[in-house]
């Protein structure tokens, strides 16, 4: 007689896969589930796996999911040892999601955004030189971070800045290639009609563009184009004297006509080749009458090739960071030029900065007393998606006098969360809407000029011979203002000279720094080249 063998299946405490007889094999933790030895072994995870890439991926295939959104490291931590402990940990967070032909991952829309989730993943697991990945064996549905037909909401305001990469946009035909913007013709009209798509979209009454073709005939193109598709003649460009067409970018300003006013001529403040990408330009609010300053920038991007301290030192902010750190420094170094020429305290820096916001380019703006507002406003967010991981390369910082009026800033997630094959090179899936119309996504900042009185509007100033000190010094800046201001030093009461400054073009007004002064009282002494005029500031 045959006996019958009962084979029993013990649970063992402490593992995150638990085996059963007849069914695949759990896996209940990303981090401690998977091990080698599941190679080739049917798997089910049991808890939500996020898209965190999906450069690379066909509408079938090679995906990276992981346990949850992965950060770019120096988004979140500073330059170095912290920085790569996180990037090592973001390599130990993937698994690829194989290409198939048995299943679609896509939507109705043929896309699969970064940040949807997918729940009861089950496949072949497979591993192979340290990285893991699956075949499904039934179709993975996603869910979630869908497309949204307009930004998200930036308060209530009556002014609207986008800032943008509009990732080479050039309309001159003799000088489309095939490293930098459009091939040819088809793509051109692919590329024109989503740019467009999103500028519409975005619905600003100011635009600060990054990388629009040198000359005057791409942002010509722009205006023209923009004024075509809202039916209207309300958008203009602020020239800047560039009539050198080239493959070169540089920074544009485009307005609505209707709400706002350019005040005197635009600033070129960069050095060498990036004259043209660090910009400035004063605008008054029809409305109101009140003035806002606009400084763009697009930094050196990372990169190879870098030397001294330019070279990739290890430590997560890639190549060029000292140029992008003088940069940034140029930037700071010229907002007193820039509030004396436009008569005004309100600055907002925005651009491409090629830097997270750990890194240390941006360091050099807020320890200036820039307040950021994407990390006041929407401090888990992002612009821009590389390797998997999130973080904001562009940035919307202000003035303390600025940031108490600005109502909100947020990335419009129309780019980096799609897949590359949206792109205007390709024709396949194309639509002319403004999905993938860049690698990066634009940023909206909300205003209410003059909602919050500064006390600095010519009408309100007493012009007799005084100093006027506004704002909050804890905000990092406080603003002088006289009749005239040629120079500016700051003493402690037993006399001490703490700081000592010449006014670029002897203003009106003057930014005097606050980040770091310890607590105590001060005398502040504007020079207009006929007296010292003098007054006291305490720190608290």
């Amino acid at each position: 007689m045959k006996r019958k063998v009962l084979l029993f299946l013990g649970i063992c405490c402490g593992l995150s896969i638990c085996l059963s007889a007849y069914s695949q094999k759990e896996i209940k933790s990303f981090t401690t589930g998977l091990k080698p030895t599941l190679n080739g072994q049917e798997v089910v995870f049991t808890f939500p796996l996020t898209v965190t890439k999906t450069y690379y991926t066909s509408t079938s295939g090679n995906i990276t999911l992981s346990p949850d959104v992965l950060y770019s490291p120096t988004e979140v931590a500073l330059p170095g040892v912290d920085a790569n402990n996180i990037a090592a940990l973001n390599e130990q967070n993937k698994l690829i999601l194989k290409d198939t032909t048995s299943f679609k991952y896509t939507d109705s829309n043929n896309t699969l955004r970064t940040g949807s989730k997918v729940t009861g993943l089950q496949g072949t697991l497979y591993y192979s030189n340290g990285i893991y990945s699956i075949t499904p064996t039934v179709r993975p549905l996603f869910s979630g971070n869908e497309r949204t037909s307009s930004p998200s909401n930036v308060g209530v305001c009556n002014l609207k800045v986008a800032s943008f990469n509009v990732e080479y946009y050039i309309a001159n035909k003799d000088l489309w290639n095939n490293k930098y913007g459009a091939v040819n013709q088809e793509e051109f009209t692919r590329q024109r009609a989503k740019i467009l798509a999103a500028l519409k979209g975005l619905d600003a009454d100011i635009y600060a563009l990054c990388e629009v073709g040198q000359g005057n005939i791409s942002v010509t193109d722009l205006v023209n184009g923009l004024n075509e598709v809202t039916s209207s003649n309300n958008y203009a460009y602020v020239a800047d004297n560039d009539y050198s067409e080239s493959t070169y970018t540089k920074n544009v300003f485009i307005y609505n006509k209707t709400k706002v006013t350019p005040y005197l001529s635009i600033k070129l403040f960069g050095s060498g080749g990036y004259r043209l990408r660090q910009v400035a330009q004063a605008f008054d609010l029809k409305s109101n009458g009140e003035r806002l300053i606009i400084a763009v920038n697009h930094l050196k991007a990372k990169g190879s090739g870098g030397t001294g301290g330019d070279a990739d030192s290890g430590d997560g902010q890639g190549g060029y960071n000292a140029l992008r750190v003088s940069q940034a420094q140029n930037v700071v170094n010229t907002l007193n030029t820039l509030t004396s020429y436009y008569a005004d305290p309100d600055v907002l820096v925005v651009g491409d900065m090629n830097a997270y916001s750990m890194e240390d380019p941006i360091k050099v703006y807020t320890n200036s007393g820039l307040v950021n507002q994407l990390k006041r406003y929407s401090p888990s967010d992002y612009s821009y998606v590389y390797n998997g991981a999130v973080g904001y390369l562009d940035h919307s910082l202000a003035t303390a006098t600025l940031s108490q009026q600005v109502t909100g800033a947020r990335p419009w997630h129309i780019n980096a969360d799609e897949p590359s094959y949206f792109d205007y090179n390709y024709s396949t899936y194309y639509s002319a809407d403004p999905y993938r119309c860049s690698d990066h996504d634009p940023i909206l900042t909300g205003v209410s000029l003059g909602t919050y009185s500064t006390g600095i509007k010519d009408s309100e100033v007493d012009k007799t011979e005084k100093l006027h000190i506004y704002g909050d010094p804890s905000q990092g800046y406080i603003t002088l203002y006289a009749a005239q201001i040629d120079r500016v030093e700051l003493l402690t009461v037993s006399g001490q000279l703490v700081f000592s400054s010449v006014n670029p073009n002897s203003g009106q007004y003057f930014l005097l720094p606050t980040v770091s002064l310890r607590k105590g009282f001060y005398l502040v002494r504007a020079f207009n080249g006929k007296q010292a005029l003098v007054s006291k500031l305490l720190i608290q």
